[in-house]
């Protein structure tokens, strides 16, 4: 079992920057103590506390270690937060040296025909169709122990945004690897209005899940 370790302080600063207005010639990393909170106070307070609203449960669940081909689905009032864990074999088109992994440089090339690939193959549906997925974050995740180099696993995380909270949910996961670890999926998914949880494996020739269906 491949655990992978996710540097959510830095894409979570990346996007608050790029949120309130920054340049990107200036990374929000060379902004630390004085210097980031007077950038942020002369910034809009209001995007900031709709920013931490929505990505809380970026913090809460990534502040630990993700494991390899697993995900999470939080479904909460109007939205399903998800974090899932995916294989960098499974996307096409993206390895440019053909190595089998991402490096940075493929991974900043192609980052939004990966984004567009998530989206067509990770698919959370309801009674009115396909829910669209919102505020979408990927972080290239490091193998527990390397230090650099390229990756094999990407982990997203995003909203599914939901109108109906009683509605029939199904999650679909296309994006299957090409080893045989890679080719299987194990999900938790939590339904916080009455504390439900369900864990459930998706194979390709199983991969869409009922979700709560006989809770």
């Amino acid at each position: 079992m491949q655990l992978i370790a996710i540097p959510i302080y830095s894409v979570v600063l990346k996007a608050l920057y790029k949120l309130v207005g920054g340049n990107n010639s200036r990374p929000i990393y060379h902004l630390t103590g004085v210097a980031l909170m007077t950038f942020i106070n002369k910034k809009s307070w209001v995007k900031i506390s709709l920013f931490v609203l929505s990505l809380s449960f970026v913090v809460n669940v990534q502040a630990h270690m993700m494991v390899a081909q697993h995900g999470t689905l939080n479904v909460v009032t109007g939205g399903a937060f998800m974090v899932l864990s995916l294989p960098v074999s499974a996307f096409k088109g993206i390895d440019d040296d053909k190595d089998g992994k991402l490096s940075m440089q493929e991974f900043d090339i192609h980052r939004l025909s990966i984004s567009n690939q998530i989206k067509s193959q990770v698919v959370l549906s309801d009674e009115q169709g396909k829910r669209p997925l919102q505020g979408m974050i990927l972080s290239p995740v490091i193998a527990h122990g390397a230090l650099k180099g390229p990756v094999s696993q990407l982990v997203v995380m995003g909203r599914f945004k939901l109108d109906e909270m009683n509605s029939r949910l199904q999650y679909k996961i296309s994006l299957f690897g090409n080893s045989p670890k890679e080719k299987k999926f194990e999900v938790t998914a939590t339904r916080k209005v009455d504390g439900i949880q369900q864990s459930f494996e998706l194979i390709p020739k199983s991969s869409v899940f009922h979700l709560f269906e006989n809770e």
